[in-house]
């Protein structure tokens, strides 16, 4: 986020026109996605960061590096929480309304399958349709909370 801070004050405090325009460029080129991604991941490196750190300490030992895992693993398990999301999905909402992109806050509302617009259907890129492709190469969006939850927060253990 300190990148977002960052540009936003180029935009309000800088006199230069020209970096302004470039800082403005940048800030709106950010994705909904990106946003609730970097919101997600930063929550999460805040206490794994702190853990790592302590695990390379020379004075730790092995049963106190063991309840430190245990402890982040608790932590984690906070993260999937539906308060916990809650709290991300609406800080991150809050930036994109500070930025003017609406998408993430029309989702917030959590519409079922039956109530959302009929998306087209993807279409292999056709300049792999002659070799065997074991992974998906088209970005899903997160259409709500629980796309958000199990493709960014369910992923770590």
């Amino acid at each position: 986020m300190l990148l977002y801070e960052l540009l936003s004050d180029v935009i309000e405090n800088d006199s230069n026109s020209d970096r302004v325009i470039e800082a403005r460029g940048l800030l709106y080129q950010f994705p909904p996605d990106f946003i609730k991604t970097l919101f997600a991941l930063r929550h999460i490196f805040e206490f794994t960061k702190n853990t790592s750190d302590l695990l390379q300490s020379p004075e730790l030992d092995y049963s106190d590096a063991l309840e430190l895992l245990e402890v982040l693993q608790e932590r984690l398990n906070e993260c999937r929480t539906d308060t916990a999301m809650q709290n991300l999905w609406s800080q991150a909402a809050n930036v994109c309304h500070d930025l003017g992109m609406h998408d993430l806050e029309e989702s917030c509302d959590m519409q079922t399958e039956t109530e959302r617009r009929p998306q087209r259907a993807k279409q292999f890129p056709s300049y792999l349709k002659n070799f065997i492709v074991d992974y998906p190469v088209q970005k899903e969006k997160f259409q709500n909370r629980g796309d958000f939850r199990r493709y960014i927060i369910y992923i770590f253990p």
